[in-house]
């Protein structure tokens, strides 16, 4: 059975990394925490199929010879030996062995689980997954820079936000990508491997309630004009 996008989820579990081969691991890092966000695995195929499409071939490789192995590995049917001896014995009937079945090891995860998630594990978690190190239109960059610098304008009335160094560090290099994009449809967001290490470690402890567990924050009317007030004049 071939693993596409829309059927990824029930092989999900089965694939283990350290038996894809070492060109696809950071691939196989990036699915998975594309799985525990908000953004499904068609998104990220959105943003860059042919990084979707060679983890798909090479996980479909994976089953490929997992199901080969299993063949090599079913016994041979033993050949009967003929009776020297005339007179037939019966033989007794051989017990039925019932195997239980082994009851499955429930998945060890020390991730905290959050219901309602914030802002800034949000939006750090999706430049990580389907922006950093990847080539991505500009349009699409244009409007994550636009959301970024309006969810965390400064405001001396909100509390601090958490990881906003981060988000500054991030709004940099968005920044610089879209500013020097210049007339090209798509461009690489280039992210050096320590600032990408940190920015990985700082989502790295939870994951995201999805579906009916999750709960969205409570909203309030608030006061809209689309004017903003000049300084100094009454």
């Amino acid at each position: 059975m071939k693993i596409t996008i829309k059927n990824y989820d029930e092989f999900h579990n089965r694939i283990k990394k350290s038996e894809l081969p070492v060109n696809v691991h950071d691939a196989y890092d990036t699915v998975v925490d594309a799985i525990d966000s908000d953004f499904s695995l068609a998104e990220l195929a959105e943003q860059d199929s042919e990084f979707v499409d060679l983890y798909l071939k090479a996980v479909n490789k994976y089953f490929s010879e997992e199901d080969d192995s299993a063949k090599e590995s079913k016994p041979e049917k033993a050949v009967k030996e003929q009776k020297t001896n005339p007179v037939k014995l019966k033989k007794e009937p051989k017990p039925k062995v019932v195997k239980e079945p082994k009851p499955r090891k429930p998945k060890k995860s020390c991730k905290e689980k959050l219901f309602t998630p914030p802002a800034w594990l949000l939006f750090i978690r999706k430049f990580v997954s389907y922006y950093a190190n990847r080539s991505v239109k500009v349009e699409t960059l244009t409007k994550f820079t636009e959301a970024l610098q309006d969810k965390f304008q400064s405001n001396p009335k909100r509390a601090k936000t958490e990881n906003i160094e981060i988000l500054r560090l991030i709004q940099e290099i968005l920044v610089k990508a879209v500013n020097g994009a210049g007339r090209k449809d798509k461009i690489k967001v280039a992210v050096t491997d320590t600032y990408l290490a940190v920015m990985k470690t700082a989502i790295r402890n939870f994951t995201v309630a999805r579906g009916e567990d999750r709960v969205y924050p409570k909203f309030e009317n608030s006061e809209l004009s689309g004017i903003k007030k000049k300084f100094g004049n009454n």
